[in-house]
């Protein structure tokens, strides 16, 4: 096709990088050549659509990969994510400005890949802060309690216990409203290690239990 001529033509003469990463082969542009051609995009009126295209690609990508989080694969897909992270970084910002619910999606299945990276906890809590607040909150939903209880993670490791109480309890209030056993098992678990963390070893036991 005209776009594969064009790439192979841009990897030849060095303007786009080829690597290889864990056996996977990666592209990147030249800084000055990526700067160029996002300007020559903003002045063009498929902009917005392009921009809508890449979101709706790695929220796919972030939702494919949450049952292979909970597996033997689990650390292969944080390497994924960490490597596509400035497109997930991308997504994020775009869906405040456009489609909060895009961020509640992917929200919902990073909140323990965040919790894991304090790197990211900062920008985190400002996304999801935003989000709510853009979203409302108003109706339950599966992306925005699994959004909730991701918040709730990521106020735990920062050491904000009256956050993460909060988050999980509004969390779990959706789950329940929804009927979603898988859900309210997943908060309840959560709120369980909120719980030993605040040295409350009886009442962690007891959402362990439930």
């Amino acid at each position: 096709s005209d776009f594969l001529e064009v790439f192979s033509a841009l990897v030849d003469k060095s303007m786009v990088l080829s690597e290889d990463r864990d056996g996977q082969e990666r592209y990147r542009f030249m800084v000055t050549l990526h700067e160029y051609a996002a300007k020559r995009l903003s002045e063009t009126s498929e902009t917005e659509a392009i921009r809508r295209r890449h979101a709706e690609f790695f929220v796919s990508l972030v939702e494919g990969s949450e049952e292979q989080m909970k597996g033997p694969a689990q650390r292969e897909v944080a390497e994924q994510l960490t490597e596509e992270y400035d497109n997930i970084r991308s997504v994020m910002n775009w869906s405040l400005r456009n489609e909060p619910e895009k961020g509640l999606r992917v929200a919902g299945v990073l909140g323990a890949f965040w919790y894991q990276h304090s790197s990211h906890f900062d920008e985190t809590r400002r996304w999801l802060e935003e989000l709510f607040e853009k979203d409302g909150l108003i109706e339950p939903s599966g992306p925005r309690a699994a959004a909730l209880d991701s918040a709730g993670l990521v106020a735990l490791a920062q050491g904000d216990y009256t956050s993460s109480s909060s988050f999980f309890d509004k969390a779990l209030t959706f789950w329940r409203r929804l009927d979603d056993k898988r859900g309210m098992a997943r908060t309840i678990n959560h709120r369980g290690n909120l719980a030993y963390f605040q040295g409350h070893y009886e009442r962690a036991g007891a959402s362990y239990e439930e």
